[in-house]
């Protein structure tokens, strides 16, 4: 089912169409503010670094966080979801690259709040992907869609056809902010053996956790 059903949305669809993206992030956030997070318990932002880690040189398309209830502070703040957009024409290996910024910004989150698992988004265009990220996981574990293809937008359900499983998917991640174990038994994608990232990234962080596993499994 579409949720594309407003005037407002529609432009918003048609520009993440055509546009690069900057167009894909604004529909993201107009969906995310107006139609899943819209209350005063989320903050949606953007550019923001998966790490609080002075001079993190890496920025997220969106990051979703709650205000932590368990906090003794109001100022505590829990993230619930990375997400990393590229345009609706991106090539495979431009697709590659997004979930492969998704797993590195959810590892380096892991490690540095030593929390296990951890939600992330892929968007490409008006199509999307949820998954989640294991400590102990290889790669991108697949929530919705569940297939098991990497790199290919046939793959990701556009929100003109299937936009209410994504809604139902983003809601269900609200109301289990931490991954059930249930879901991260599920196999783990495999990594790309030559996936690339941007000049403005790294990850260390991944290869910390691999050594993390590799002295655990010795």
């Amino acid at each position: 089912m579409s949720i594309i059903t407003t005037p407002h949305l529609q432009r918003l669809w048609s520009d993440a169409q055509d546009h690069p993206e900057w167009a894909t992030t604004r529909l993201w956030k107009y969906v995310f503010h107006h139609l899943v997070f819209s209350d005063e318990k989320w903050v949606v932002s953007s550019q923001q670094p998966p790490t609080h880690k002075p001079g993190d040189p890496r920025r997220l398309d969106i990051v979703v966080e709650s205000w932590d209830s368990s906090a003794t502070t109001t100022e505590a703040l829990r993230t619930l979801l990375f997400v990393v957009a590229t345009p609706a024409s991106a090539s495979p290996s431009e697709i590659e690259q997004v979930e492969y910024q998704a797993f590195t910004a959810a590892c380096a989150h892991i490690v540095e709040t030593k929390i296990e698992s951890v939600w992330a988004m892929t968007c490409v265009g008006s199509a999307a992907r949820l998954w989640l990220v294991a400590k102990a996981g290889i790669y991108l574990i697949p929530f919705v869609a569940p297939g098991e293809s990497l790199t290919d937008r046939g793959g990701y359900l556009e929100i003109t056809t299937h936009g209410q499983d994504v809604i139902n998917a983003l809601e269900y991640i609200k109301e289990h902010p931490v991954p059930p174990k249930e879901l991260l038994g599920k196999r783990p994608l495999p990594r790309p053996e030559h996936a690339r990232l941007p000049p403005s990234w790294h990850d260390s962080e991944v290869a910390e956790i691999d050594q993390i596993l590799l002295h655990a499994g010795a």
